[in-house]
């Protein structure tokens, strides 16, 4: 495994067989972002974060989905409604993340 350091933006560079991750500042503590080429030169951002005390970690097929995620994951709240609920806990929908059979 490879690690650099280069622009302001990437904060890490780890290359692995096949695929490459870089981890993205986000200015949110705690907050996690990481752009992932893999082998076949697609691209998926994960976002990870702790959400009542449990790591919470998803993929999204686009950077500004996965900032805007981590933008309400990491807002202090009392509570979520049921409606935000749902939304904040369903799997991502995007085509590129499709089962293949």
């Amino acid at each position: 495994m490879e690690a650099s350091h280069s622009t302001k933006k990437t904060l890490l560079t780890q290359e692995t067989t096949g695929s490459r991750r870089r981890r993205l500042a986000t200015g949110l503590r705690g907050a996690h972002l990481y752009e992932t080429t893999q082998a076949d030169d697609k691209v998926f951002w994960s976002a990870e974060c702790t959400v009542a005390d449990k790591l919470v970690s998803k993929r999204f097929a686009s950077e500004l989905h996965a900032r805007a995620w981590l933008s309400v994951a990491t807002q202090s709240r009392v509570e979520l409604s049921s409606v935000e609920r749902r939304d904040f806990e369903r799997p991502c929908s995007s085509p590129c993340f499709a089962d293949k059979e």
